[in-house]
């Protein structure tokens, strides 16, 4: 036998279910493995009012049923549904359409953001609230229109409804074939998706039945217990319990959920269907031949030794004919006695709560994927004695009543589930346990944790239930959570995110408020004008953006283009500094050994314009390739050399060549320094008044300006500032740019300036040095970039003609936060959103890196709709986290009066 990945196979990634006693799979697995029974008795005052005196008082009327919690309610807005519509819209319907959305978010997709098709395959019971509830009120249906109520009410259009509401394009199937319905929904899926009709599915079934608070006729001749109790196999049994419950898997093909990172709970092998046709007693009755053929089928479609198979979760209705029907059947497609006696145990989850009827089949292939995933077949409920007519001890079969270790058989756990219905259609599947994949890595460097909500209320239920969950699964790998929330779920306008180094210090993270990281996104397609800050001279410290050159394939592709263009032209020498101690992990094998960024040096002298330059347009390249594009630009003094390169005016290469060139001049300019000064222009200029050397050389807020000087009176500004409590910082850097000291530059940089090949921009650009937005003229005139260094900034006049064109979003893409703060002090109150990427000052590579991520935090704040992709250099794993909480309403209609209705709940 081969093992899956050899065979044609396809892999469970996700499921959920609402069940009775349990509205979620958790619970349900709890349910099953403690031994729980789920159905409800109902007191007389318990029962729904539409059930006659006559009715409850016979004495064969049994009062039982599994109740699905919750059934009327619904979350309509969230898919788009009206009030109206809603409550005439059948609740089996709404509940299937909750489970579809919250089983793709539990397989860790927003189905916004598949890639590929998605089918559906599904069925449903009988409605029983149009004619109990929907037509005791012809006038509601009347204003709402008989045709939209017959869309909302016919099982023909539920799984074409999931398609429409979740935007789905694969096959959209719906079936209904009684209690056999939703397994064989799961069977046409599989063969779907082994024949690439779509390339994922999901597939289920549901039974609502309602009123729900109702019981039965129990009839000797008839199929439902006498006591409200369902016994499979069990010699006591009188027959089944009809209830209600819903189950969604999500199916894809194995080897793509390998590659894509999928969590796969178990493997589908096989799923064989066929009609037991007219070999059996009536059309009502099991057929041993029929069930026989179908589980052998199954079997051999996978390739399957029944000797290896260690349960059967069996459609066990604990009926007299069918239990011993199928046993016998199973018998038979097992080779018994070749294959062995009592090693496969046997089992049927409607002990616990009785028969799902449409939703019987993925019910229990949820139970048997649980079973095989974690090793353990959980108990039969209700069974004592086993029934005379199945000879156990002839047979494969045990069955337990404790929970019990999946029986070994010498290689992965297997098992088979049936499932059939009355008329005859019969359904099997044969699972194995998911292929062993290499330990999820625990990382200990930062992620980015996204969390959001259609509500204020939403968004904290799922900032509480995402922590609970952390706190509950500590060892869950980081990555992997950052991933799933980042690609796998909707981004809703309600936000909020927290930039942690590990799962355990997420809970608390995420469970301390801060408004500094949440807040309202903009309505869905009205993504955030970016307006790109690129900062000067004095905003670099030492080894600046070696965070992202570490993890981000972007930024180091374009900063190794830059430095191989530098040393293959002779511009200048590379340095290569030895790795930090404090290394961030990589993301990435190829990684492993990345060494930390070259320093760009010229003639054995560091130049800070090169490093400035290529890290600056390196992280702008970086934000672009990460899906954050922006709609202008906007640079402080060298900065505008990256906005002219951003914008398509200057190729990279040619603005490395005038950089060298600038640098040039600088080192054979008279030394002197920069000083930044919390004081507005034009009393600035009253401080540097009579001075030889020192101007005002730039003009950044309304409360800061620069100064730019030779030393010595630079550190006379310094005294009189301080003199007077004038609050100033000097600036990194020898060189006292756009003063004096640079007005021989002009001539020197005439020759570099005019090769420079310079083209129309691209993209909106406000020049720094013009105050407005630049012209082509102005960009392509080699005056401009002559003059450059000597010319005053202009900055605050440039940031507001910038925010004149619309920016609601300044990102500062470089070093430190300089440039926010001056936007801000020039729009005021009102200004766009300041975002920084970079710290101010040197610091480890894990906080540098926290920064970057906390910056695209920001952004996706903002409603940028970032490539979350492109944050990780390998693909994490998909982990199974916390569903949306929906914000449900009851939406329900009263049943008509009590009236005489003999077996409300027959619906096989």
């Amino acid at each position: 036998m081969d093992s899956a990945e050899e065979r044609f196979a396809v892999a469970v990634i996700g499921m959920d279910g609402r069940f009775p006693g349990a509205s979620s799979i958790e619970a349900y697995w709890d349910n099953l493995c403690a031994g729980r029974e789920s159905i409800t008795r109902f007191r007389d005052d318990q029962l729904d009012h539409s059930i006659s005196e006559a009715l409850r008082a016979d004495r064969a009327y049994v009062p039982a049923r599994g109740v699905l919690e919750d059934a009327l309610a619904f979350d309509a807005g969230f898919f788009g549904i009206t009030p109206r519509e809603a409550e005439l819209m059948d609740p089996q319907q709404r509940v299937f359409l909750e489970l579809c959305w919250s089983t793709l978010e539990r397989a860790g997709y927003d189905p916004a953001r598949v890639d590929g098709s998605v089918g559906v395959y599904a069925g449903m019971a009988n409605n029983t609230y149009y004619p109990t509830s929907v037509l005791a009120h012809p006038e509601k249906v009347q204003r709402f229109g008989e045709f939209q109520t017959m869309l909302a009410n016919e099982k023909d259009f539920l799984a074409t409804r999931v398609s429409h509401k979740l935007d789905l394009h694969g096959p959209s199937i719906s079936l209904y074939t009684g209690c056999s319905t939703s397994l064989v929904a799961v069977a046409q899926a599989f063969h779907a998706l082994l024949s690439y009709q779509t390339d994922m599915a999901l597939a289920g079934g549901i039974c609502v039945t309602m009123p729900q608070n109702t019981g039965y006729l129990h009839r000797p001749e008839g199929i439902e217990s006498a006591d409200g109790h369902c016994r499979p196999f069990d010699a006591g049994a009188t027959g089944t319990v009809f209830s209600n419950g819903a189950g969604v898997v999500l199916l894809k093909r194995l080897d793509d959920a390998l590659r894509d990172g999928d969590s796969i709970h178990a493997v589908l092998v096989g799923a064989a269907l066929n009609n037991d046709g007219a070999d059996k007693v009536g059309f009502a009755a099991p057929s041993v031949a029929g069930q026989a053929e179908v589980i052998a089928d199954a079997l051999a479609q996978g390739d399957v030794d029944p000797a290896s198979v260690g349960f059967i979760e069996a459609h066990g209705t604990a009926t007299a004919l069918g239990d011993p029907v199928e046993v016998e059947g199973l018998r038979q497609a097992f080779r018994y006695p070749q294959s062995g006696q009592g090693f496969c145990a046997l089992g049927s989850v409607k002990g616990n709560f009785g028969h799902l009827l449409a939703a019987a089949g993925v019910t229990g292939l949820i139970k048997a994927v649980l079973a095989v995933k974690h090793g353990v077949v959980p108990p039969t409920v209700n069974f004592d004695t086993p029934n005379p007519g199945i000879e156990l001890e002839r047979s494969p079969f045990f069955i337990n009543v404790e929970p019990v270790p999946f029986p070994d058989r010498g290689g992965p756990r297997r098992a088979g589930v049936s499932s059939f219905g009355i008329g005859g259609t019969n359904a099997h599947v044969v699972i194995e346990q998911a292929p062993e994949t290499a330990p999820a890595r625990t990382n200990d460097h930062p992620e980015l944790l996204l969390v959001s909500g259609r509500s204020e209320m939403t968004l904290s239920k799922s900032v509480s239930r995402l922590a609970d969950c952390l706190e509950a699964n500590p060892d869950l790998p980081l990555d992997s959570v950052a991933f799933t929330l980042q690609v796998g779920r909707r981004a809703f306008p309600h936000r909020s995110f927290v930039v942690v180094e590990n799962t355990a210090s997420a809970p608390r993270a995420l469970r301390k408020p801060d408004p500094n990281r949440a807040g309202t996104a903009h309505q869905a397609g009205e993504s955030p004008r970016v307006l790109f800050l690129f900062p000067g001279m004095g905003s670099q410290y030492d080894g600046m953006g070696a965070a992202c050159y570490a993890n981000d394939a972007t930024y180091r592709s374009v900063y190794d283009q830059c430095a191989r263009h530098l040393a293959n032209s002779g511009l200048a020498e590379l340095q290569r500094e030895m790795p930090r101690s404090d290394s961030l992990p990589r993301r990435a094998e190829a990684c492993a050994n990345a060494p930390a960024p070259p320093r760009l040096g010229l003639g054995g002298v560091d130049t800070e314009v090169l490093t400035l330059f290529v890290s600056s347009y390196a992280l702008a390249r970086t934000w672009i390739e990460w899906g954050v594009r922006p709609s202008a630009l906007l640079g402080h003094s060298l900065g505008d050399l990256v906005a002219a390169c951003v914008a398509e005016v200057l190729r990279p290469e040619d603005a490395l060549t005038y950089l060298v060139r600038m640098a040039e001049v600088a080192e054979a300019a008279p030394e002197g320094r920069m000083l930044a000064v919390r004081l507005e222009r034009a009393r600035l200029e009253a401080y540097v008044e009579g001075m030889e050397t020192v101007c005002v050389a730039a003009d950044n807020s309304p409360t800061l300006s620069l100064a730019s000087g030779a030393r010595a009176e630079i550190e006379t500004l310094v005294a009189r500032l301080a003199s007077d409590g004038v609050p100033h910082r000097q600036l990194p850097g020898r060189r006292a740019f756009h003063s004096p000291a640079f007005d021989a530059a002009s001539d020197e940089l005439w020759d570099v300036a005019a090769g420079l090949k310079l083209g129309r921009p691209r993209i909106p650009w406000y020049s720094s040095i013009t105050g407005r937005l630049i012209d082509t003229h102005t960009a392509s005139d080699p005056s401009y970039w002559a003059r450059h260094p000597r010319s005053t900034v202009r900055f605050r006049q440039a940031v507001a003609a910038a925010l004149k064109g619309g920016a609601t979003l300044a990102l500062e893409s470089g070093p430190g936060s300089t440039l926010g703060v001056c936007v801000r002090q020039v729009a005021g109150r009102e200004g766009p959103t300041v975002v920084h990427t970079l710290p101010d000052e040197a610091t480890t590579l894990p906080s540098e890196w926290s920064s970057v991520l906390s910056a695209a935090g920001h952004c996706w704040l903002a409603g940028c709709d970032i490539d979350w992709t492109k944050l990780h250099a390998t693909t994490p794993r998909r982990a199974c986290l916390p569903t949306y909480p929906f914000e449900r309403v009851t939406h329900g209609l009263p049943t008509r009066p009590a009236i005489e209705r003999k077996n409300p709940a027959l619906e096989v």
